[in-house]
């Protein structure tokens, strides 16, 4: 499968339907000191809604906010957050929320609200928690574990696009592969 690319290029109409859909997990972050860092878009590769069919409709079951583009290229687009104190980016989306910090030894610090079967392989520094719990509660979790790490160097600052297309992809090229389907 084609990776995915990542663009801050969102349509007007499709940021308001983003900012709609995730409203109530927005407010809950800025209640604990988050502020709004961009609106992107993945995009799946041209044909995708096709070809990946199947990533189409899980997503749409979680009421992610999808949309076309031309050359039948299937595209989601969701809101990003910071917070300085520790330098973490936010991730709302629909199974819940992912907080990642990074570290210039290259630890990267994950933490996501909802249970997840895609778990990082050892030995490639990303620390990865994901279990059901409340935002409150996942962000007093990420804070605890990112201070464990904090003896292992600098934090990387959280402050651009840049910077969590970078963690993203580290934890994208973490994961254990999945096992054949016999």
């Amino acid at each position: 499968m084609k990776p995915i690319t990542c663009v801050e290029d969102v349509p007007p109409a499709i940021e308001r339907r983003v900012r709609a859909r995730y409203a109530d997990q927005v407010h809950a972050m800025e209640q604990l000191g988050f502020h709004e860092l961009c609106c992107y878009s993945e995009l799946l590769g041209d044909y995708s809604l096709l070809l990946s069919l199947g990533n189409v409709i899980f997503m749409r079951m979680k009421r992610e906010v999808l949309y076309r583009r031309p050359r039948l290229q299937a595209a989601a687009a969701f809101l990003l957050l910071r917070h300085t104190n520790p330098e973490t980016i936010a991730l709302p989306m629909g199974m819940g929320v992912k907080l990642y910090s990074g570290f210039a030894d290259g630890t990267l610090v994950v933490t996501a609200n909802f249970v997840s079967t895609a778990v990082p392989r050892a030995n490639t520094g990303v620390r990865k928690q994901a279990e059901v719990m409340s935002i409150p509660r996942a962000w007093q979790r990420h804070q605890e574990r990112v201070a464990t790490f904090r003896t292992n160097g600098a934090m990387l600052s959280a402050d651009s696009f840049g910077v969590y297309i970078a963690m993203s992809r580290q934890e994208d090229a973490s994961l254990q592969p999945r096992p054949p389907v016999p």
